[in-house]
């Protein structure tokens, strides 16, 4: 049988000071009809299924389920402007063999950029990272993280900036090459792109894996 519903954790927040006070499960239906005849998912315009990654609708929780809470990873106070290079440290927020943080938050596994993120490995709009990921890691956010002195171009300017950096660069999607965990490992990461790509494209994806 094939999977009907993803099932996630969400927030529980206090209505009085907005503070945290539990957690809460809440879950998104992947077919409009109760014969699983109709996605509700969409799939990349131009490479389907060879992007690892699809869009699904899916309203905020407040209003029909209490005090829950939803924290889209876009309305996160990234730093944009500052492009992402070969060797830069980035870090996949996932639950790599099921393991949490406090509040089941996400576990932050460091890796490093290994191929050239402004060049499309394979014709496809990824490139490969560095890390020695696990199962539970798949579809999670890759967050590039930079310390130090900042410029945005060649020259000084009022843009530059001293500290740390964070920005949003894509979506894991797996490891190549080896099942061996002693080996090295490469990871997949679809680019920020896609993801618009996908909602703008507003393509529906297919039932045939059903019958396969």
């Amino acid at each position: 049988m094939f999977p009907v519903k993803i099932e996630f954790g969400v927030r529980g927040i206090a209505a009085s000071d907005e503070t945290l006070i539990g957690l809460g499960i809440t879950n998104i239906d992947l077919y409009h009809d109760e014969f699983y005849t109709i996605p509700k998912w969409f799939v990349h315009p131009e490479h389907g299924y060879k992007v690892d990654v699809v869009v699904i609708p899916y309203a905020t929780v407040e209003g029909y389920t209490g005090n829950l809470r939803m924290y889209p990873i876009n309305h996160c106070d990234f730093v944009d402007g500052y492009n992402l290079a070969v060797s830069d440290d980035v870090f996949i927020l996932g639950y790599p063999l099921n393991l949490t943080g406090n509040y089941e938050l996400p576990i932050w596994k460091r890796g490093s950029v290994a191929t050239e993120p402004s060049l499309d490995l394979d014709a496809l709009p990824m490139f490969l990272i560095d890390t020695a990921t696990r199962p539970g890691m798949s579809g999670s956010p890759v967050i590039m993280q930079r310390s130090g002195f900042h410029m945005k171009g060649k020259e000084l300017n009022t843009n530059d900036l001293i500290g740390t950096i964070r920005t949003f660069v894509g979506v894991y999607s797996c490891r190549l090459g080896t099942s061996n965990q002693v080996e090295a490992q490469l990871g997949i990461v679809w680019k920020p792109n896609v993801i618009e790509e996908i909602i703008n494209g507003g393509v529906i994806g297919s039932i045939d894996f059903q019958n396969k």
